[in-house]
C-alpha cells in the first residue's frame, strides 16, 4: 500500500498553487476582474488606514 504524500500546504488532496499556470493571454473579463480586485484591495487598505484593522470572527 502506498504511503500518502503530503503537500507543503499540509494536505494530500489539495493541489499546489504552482500547479496552475496563468494563460498566456488574459481575456477581457479576466482583465476586468483583476482590475476590480485591485480597486477593492486599494479601498480596503485605505479603510484600514483610516479606521484601523477590523477583526473578523
Amino acid at each position: 500500500m502506498k504511503k500518502a504524500v503530503e503537500n507543503s500546504n499540509g494536505s494530500e488532496k489539495l493541489p499546489h498553487a504552482k500547479d496552475f499556470k496563468l494563460p498566456k493571454r488574459l481575456t477581457k473579463d479576466q482583465k476586468e476582474l483583476i482590475e476590480a480586485f485591485r480597486e477593492a484591495m486599494k479601498a480596503l487598505k485605505e479603510e484600514e488606514r483610516k479606521y484601523g484593522k477590523k477583526t473578523y470572527i
